[in-house]
């Protein structure tokens, strides 16, 4: 159906069109007759990214991120509250990115004889903020896990050394060894060249075997300290890679939030004219489209199909040919219209030639005599 014969349909429901968007229009000024005039400034921000990673995509997510966490309620709220001013989201606080660059395009709506730079850079603070709060948790706790570990595998190699009581297990094993060898080294030469003998070579092995003992009891502990001092080795360079990534982290939110990075323009107020003009435009549209749904649904229902009620129709005599189709429903402009394209019955050309023909004969027509039935 046609949306003309829908407003046709609808009938006097068509004034809506004209009443509801100047009844809107007229409600909505009355409700913001009393707002006061916004002073709107523009401000551009240069967003932080990554330097490990400078690709289109990688700029493109650090800006949408940026922009999406500048215009999120939290960051609106918190920006509002450390400036000590009113501000509400997707109203007051818009932003687009500028082209494919990392540049940020803020719009900011105050009250007049607000200081836009302080509310502009308490935005950021609390952008940057809630932006890298994860980041920065993420780093604290893995340089958290490093410290801890790297805290107890010093714990355990003390613990190791207070047993032995060797600072350095690997170096006195070295050494010890060292004394081995020269000990053996000089027993053997003696024995082979006769310079030692009898109670020199005795002496020479007692102590030969005092060497070998602490050197396998030192090597016990060598045994038992290298993994240890592994595990230190390994949770310190664990740990010194936990604090570069926290402070990187940290550089860049620090970045985010320098005077460098904004960009703030001269504030411009709008007149309470402009207000009350915007206001009437957003009502109206709202009435027309609510008119608009109001009537094309009362067109819907007045043109709606009726069934007939009147009861069956005749069956056709035997033999005779039915209706081709017999519609059960029918609208009034569909019965109107056949009702229009109907033309009017008119007499036969030999009806109207011949008045006195009589109908069931071929001869003239015979008048009936006065009294006679």
């Amino acid at each position: 159906m046609q949306l003309t014969e829908l407003l046709t349909a609808a009938g006097r429901a068509r004034w809506l069109l004209v009443v509801l968007p100047v009844l809107c229009a007229a409600l909505w000024v009355g409700v913001h007759a009393d707002d006061s005039p916004r002073a709107t400034s523009l401000a551009t921000v240069a967003v932080v990214v990554p330097e490990t990673d400078t690709s289109a995509s990688a700029v493109a997510q650090a800006v949408e991120a940026f922009r999406s966490a500048l215009v999120s309620e939290t960051a609106v709220q918190d920006a509002g509250d450390a400036a000590g001013v009113e501000l509400v989201v997707d109203r007051d606080v818009t932003a687009e990115r500028v082209g494919t660059s990392n540049l940020l395009d803020v719009e900011v709506r105050t009250p007049p004889g607000t200081d836009v730079a302080a509310v502009v850079e308490a935005l950021v603070r609390s952008t940057a903020q809630e932006l890298y709060v994860a980041p920065v948790g993420i780093a604290q706790a893995r340089l958290d896990r490093a410290d801890a570990r790297y805290t107890d595998a010093l714990e355990r190699r003390e613990g190791l050394t207070e047993r032995s009581g060797l600072l350095l297990p690997i170096e006195a094993y070295r050494a010890k060894e060292s004394e081995a060898t020269q000990l053996r080294v000089a027993l053997t030469t003696g024995l082979a060249n006769g310079t030692v003998a009898g109670a020199g070579a005795a002496a020479l092995q007692e102590a030969l075997d005092r060497a070998e003992t602490d050197l396998a009891r030192i090597g016990t502990a060598v045994d038992r300290y290298e993994p240890v001092q592994d595990e230190v080795e390994r949770s310190r360079a664990l740990r010194a890679d936990a604090r570069a990534e926290l402070d990187a982290v940290l550089v860049r939110q620090d970045a985010a939030v320098q005077p460098e990075t904004l960009d703030v323009g001269a504030p411009v107020t709008e007149s309470r004219r402009t207000l009350l003009v915007r206001a009437g435009v957003t009502g109206a549209v709202g009435g027309l489209a609510l008119a608009a749904a109001v009537v094309l649904a009362a067109g819907l229902l007045r043109d709606r199909p009726r069934t007939h009620r009147s009861g069956p129709d005749p069956a056709p005599a035997r033999g005779a040919p039915g209706p081709a189709s017999t519609p059960r429903r029918e609208t009034r402009r569909a019965r109107r219209r056949r009702s229009a394209s109907t033309p009017p019955a008119t007499p036969t050309a030999t009806e109207a030639d011949t008045p006195d023909q009589d109908p069931e004969h071929d001869g003239p027509r015979t008048p009936t005599p006065v009294g006679r039935r």
